[in-house]
């Protein structure tokens, strides 16, 4: 194991302690991985942040550890990182993940819809006024 890239003992999920922040630009990989910082890969942000599926996650974290004009720091980590989501994926884990991202996402067109209703209503109550200050 790279001394660089360690285990977080409370969620049994790789931790990167190496260097370099975010991948070269030049690499050939989903833009994911290459505009999030290295340390800060996580499926779940993955999911959120993407319209991709978890296959798609797992294919770019082995083209990153295979990737040789990396640093074995950061191939190490994704290489840790896939088999860790490999191995606690199952199902029922992804369909939690995503029923917390329809959670949130239907969270947020409520409060669209709220705010939606409160200007209706404001405009309902400026026409009134304008009416009564045209008949008065």
């Amino acid at each position: 194991m790279d001394p660089t890239s360690t285990i977080n003992k409370a969620e049994r999920c790789p931790m990167y302690t190496g260097t370099l922040d975010l991948l070269p630009s030049d690499i050939p990989v989903i833009p994911y991985m290459k505009l999030t910082k290295i340390g800060s890969w996580s499926l779940e942000d993955f999911l959120s942040s993407t319209s991709l599926d978890v296959d798609v996650f797992l294919a770019a974290l082995r083209f990153v550890s295979s990737y040789k004009k990396l640093e074995e720091s950061v191939r190490s980590f994704a290489q840790q990182l896939r088999l860790h989501y490999s191995s606690v994926i199952s199902a029922r884990w992804v369909k939690i993940i995503k029923q917390k991202l329809a959670c949130e996402m239907n969270r947020r067109v409520l409060l669209g819809q709220e705010h939606l209703i409160n200007q209706s209503s404001l405009e309902k109550q400026l026409d009134q006024q304008l009416v009564c200050i045209a008949q008065s």
